[in-house]
């Protein structure tokens, strides 16, 4: 096998609740323990110029966190500091602006105000199933058809069903009047869950200045980057890359993951275009790394299930 990434996004302990596929800090220790009874775990910087310079061995691996979340400064970088790893963290800029994507909050929501996550589904299905009826029945018989989303096996049907709604049914647009109906009548406070969610500006300086390497993440996170035209996808890198090069004061970023691991041909041009060198999956489907911008990730959680 290729090398590959190892990719975490959620972390709770302290005030940062337990959220689905979230892991502590002794989750954390025990994988990192587990690579390195198998594999070198690299530091980033190392894992950078070894992928350009074409000297990656197969069992050098890193370390990579998506979303830029509060939880992964406050929970995981301390323990990365005691062991003296560097990683990456690949951030989308929307979350330092006054309107940040809605994908964390709405992950928030859902995760902090039901008793369970099929709590949550039960409405958003009913929801959706009363305002589209019609439409739900069909789309319900196409997605028993298809292998939706099955390069993440941690994922339950209901995981894909909902987003399978939401980004291949209702789009954008639906799924935000949904959300916006589930979370008022819950009297939902969108800017003090928005407070709890990210890192900011000083802690991502922060990071940078002790050794991480900051990669792009898109602009916004759409979910479907790969459906978007040309020149939107090349917006969302280029304010992405305009944003983190402004606030590090560097003159390049040579990394990035992909949302959701979505990108298509033109993703790839545009990528290259703007110097990124190492770009990110996030999934193993591909074990064979094709080319520098599609390395695979393993998510942790798959990790966490085979140490268990």
């Amino acid at each position: 096998m290729s090398s590959f990434g190892v990719m975490f996004h959620h972390f709770h302990g302290d005030y940062h609740k337990p959220s689905q596929g979230s892991i502590n800090k002794n989750d954390f220790e025990r994988i990192i323990d587990y690579l390195q009874s198998k594999y070198l775990i690299i530091n980033a910087n190392s894992y950078l110029k070894k992928i350009i310079n074409k000297s990656l061995k197969p069992n050098e691996i890193c370390l990579t966190f998506d979303d830029a979340l509060r939880s992964q400064y406050d929970i995981a970088i301390p323990i990365l500091r005691q062991r003296n790893i560097s990683a990456f963290f690949f951030i989308y800029s929307s979350v330092f602006s006054n309107n940040p994507s809605k994908l964390e909050i709405y992950r928030y929501f859902r995760s902090n105000y039901f008793q369970s996550i099929d709590q949550f589904y039960s409405q958003f299905f009913d929801i959706v199933k009363t305002n589209f009826r019609d439409k739900y029945n069909s789309e319900l018989e196409q997605y028993k058809s298809l292998n939706y989303l099955s390069h993440f096996p941690f994922y339950t049907n209901s995981d894909k069903w909902f987003r399978y709604l939401r980004d291949v049914v209702l789009k954008e647009y639906n799924y935000d009047q949904i959300m916006l109906k589930i979370m008022n009548k819950c009297n939902f406070d969108k800017s003090s869950a928005s407070k709890k969610l990210w890192i900011k500006t000083s802690q991502l300086k922060e990071m940078h200045q002790e050794g991480h390497i900051i990669g792009l993440h898109s602009y916004s996170h759409p979910t479907k980057i790969d459906n978007l035209p040309y020149q939107q996808q090349n917006e969302e890198y280029q304010k992405n890359l305009y944003h983190l090069k402004k606030v590090l004061n560097v003159e390049k970023i040579e990394s990035m993951s992909h949302p959701c691991g979505r990108y298509n041909g033109d993703t790839l041009d545009i990528l290259k275009d703007i110097g990124i060198k190492v770009g990110f999956r996030s999934n193993m489907s591909i074990k064979e790394t094709k080319n520098s911008l599609e390395i695979p990730r393993e998510d942790h959680s798959n990790i966490l299930s085979r140490i268990k």
